[in-house]
């Protein structure tokens, strides 16, 4: 009797035991944690700070966000869009100038993956831009989302205001092709090269030789023959998931040109982009085009 017992007492213990680690394995695997130490106090308070991002407590993340710049609220709805993490790991770390006496200022960057990003690896960069004396002063200057590789999109549907913006600007950028104003072109190819560039999208635009050479093909079609009027033909505007500040908008555009009798069909597609994550009263901005010649 006395061993039945013995038994059953370590049954009980082996099941509560059992119990226990599958408990815990599905918390970990329900809730992800950064469980490396970097050995750096900054590091470290930065992953935590992203964990409880990840657990919603954007009130005590808050705490610690110095939002100068009204960035916080786009980075809550950012981090709500892309959904649960799957993994993330610390890639780089830069310092920076500009900080507070006693005090040092980095950029760090996790690779990171979420449930919403397409890609089983990690395509998505958390950046953040923090302060910290090493001890225990922590401040977040900035935090936001960078991406690579395919995005969703949302489907955005223009309003009347903002198409008639987009066209009037698109109007401005036929007049620098039909001035030929190529130096129009380089400067704000190399613009856009100094912006954020959130998906690696403008990894080209500073390439000067290459902006040339595709400007001056171009010129060289328009100048062969009669160019017929430019057609709007379609708006494709979408918002990338995890970019909640951002919008983007590529108008389509059918012209053909007639040589001696020939007509050759092209579509020119000027792109824009509405970046309001920090500037709330951001204007669309032409941000590049491309043309391609339509085969019959």
């Amino acid at each position: 009797m006395d061993q039945r017992r013995i038994n059953f007492l370590k049954n009980g213990i082996a099941v509560f035991i059992a119990i226990g680690i599958c408990g815990w394995v599905t918390y970990g695997l329900l809730n992800p944690k950064i469980t490396a130490k970097y050995n750096d106090s900054g590091i470290d308070a930065a992953a935590g700070w992203l964990e409880n991002a990840d657990r919603q407590d954007f009130d005590v993340c808050r705490k610690s966000a110095v939002d100068s710049y009204g960035w916080f609220d786009w980075f809550v709805l950012d981090r709500k869009s892309l959904g649960k993490v799957k993994y993330r790991a610390l890639v780089s770390r830069q310092d920076l100038s500009g900080a507070a006496g006693g005090m040092k200022r980095y950029e760090l960057k996790f690779g990171t993956a979420f449930s919403e990003t397409p890609d089983p690896e990690s395509n998505v960069f958390e950046r953040m831009v923090i302060e910290t004396d090493g001890c225990s002063q922590f401040k977040v200057i900035a935090a936001d989302y960078w991406f690579s590789g395919n995005l969703k999109f949302s489907k955005y549907q223009v309003t009347e205001c903002e198409k008639a913006r987009i066209m009037a600007i698109a109007g401005d950028v036929w007049k620098k092709i039909d001035a030929r104003d190529i130096a129009f072109f380089k400067q704000t190819y190399a613009e856009v090269a100094r912006q954020p560039d959130y998906f690696q999208w403008f990894k080209n635009f500073a390439d000067e030789a290459r902006v040339s050479a595709s400007f001056r093909n171009l010129f060289e079609i328009l100048a062969k023959g009669e160019s017929s009027p430019r057609k709007l033909t379609d708006l494709h505007a979408g918002i990338p998931a995890g970019r909640t500040g951002f919008k983007s908008c590529d108008a389509f555009y059918n012209f053909s040109v007639s040589t001696n009798g020939k007509i050759q069909n092209f579509t020119l597609v000027i792109f824009l982009e509405r970046d309001f994550y920090q500037n709330k009263s951001a204007d669309w901005k032409f941000s590049g085009l491309s043309f391609r010649e339509r085969k019959s």
